[in-house]
């Protein structure tokens, strides 16, 4: 399972970068829903990305297999 490390480094990686893989978005809801909450900080950052998306500064992307993640 993943930790609060993994998502806020995920989560800075996808605002840095402007991009958020499929498989990335999969994991972030994953990480979300672990603990069958959503905290103040989840709940943040899922916000500030949706509004990314939606304002075009971050693309969802199809995974490739040609990726390579930092995980």
């Amino acid at each position: 399972m993943a930790t609060t490390n993994e998502f806020v480094h995920l989560v800075d990686r996808v605002l840095k970068d402007g991009v958020i893989l499929q498989h990335e978005w999969d994991m972030l809801i994953e990480i979300i829903h672990a603990d069958g909450e959503i905290d103040g900080v989840e709940k943040s950052q899922l916000s500030k990305i949706y509004k990314l998306v939606n304002d075009g500064e971050i693309e969802i992307r199809r995974d490739t297999g040609k990726e390579k993640t930092e995980h």
